[in-house]
Parts: C-alpha cells; structure tokens; sequence
C-alpha cells in the first residue's frame, strides 16, 4: 500500500514537472522572439541588447536541453 502511494505521487510529480518544462517553451520563445524584434527594430545593435538576445537564448537552450521524463517511462524497481 505505502509503495504502491509512493509510486503514484512520484508519477504525479514527474507528470507535473513535464508539464511545467512544456508550458515554459513557448514561454522562452516569445521571449526570444520579442528581443531579437526590439534589438533589430532600430537596425543598430549595441553591447547590452546582443547580450541580452544571447542570455535570452542561452536561458531557451538550456531549458530545452533541461527536459525531464514524461513520467510515462518509468520502470518499477520495487
């Protein structure tokens, strides 16, 4: 009984955390696209807006590289 609670609240938890790294996607890319916009709006590109277009799609990259199990793939080792 205590393992069988115990599995379902570790898929619960690992099918919530998916679901926040899928959510957080389109996130980062709006984010992304709405730099890359305000840095070539003006058609002049200085050091802070190129550092902020990189941070922006080093956070992007990183987050996608960051994806956890969808939970479903689980194997039991009890």
């Amino acid at each position: 009984m205590n393992a069988q609670l115990s599995l379902e609240i570790r898929s619960l938890l690992a099918s919530w955390r998916y679901g926040i790294w899928i959510l957080f996607i389109p996130v980062w890319l709006f984010g992304f696209t709405e730099r890359c916009i305000a840095v070539y709006s003006d058609w002049i590109i200085t050091n802070p807006e190129l550092l902020q277009v990189l941070t922006v799609t080093f956070f992007l990259f990183g987050w996608i590289l960051l994806q956890p199990n969808s939970g479903t793939d689980q194997s039991n080792t009890d």
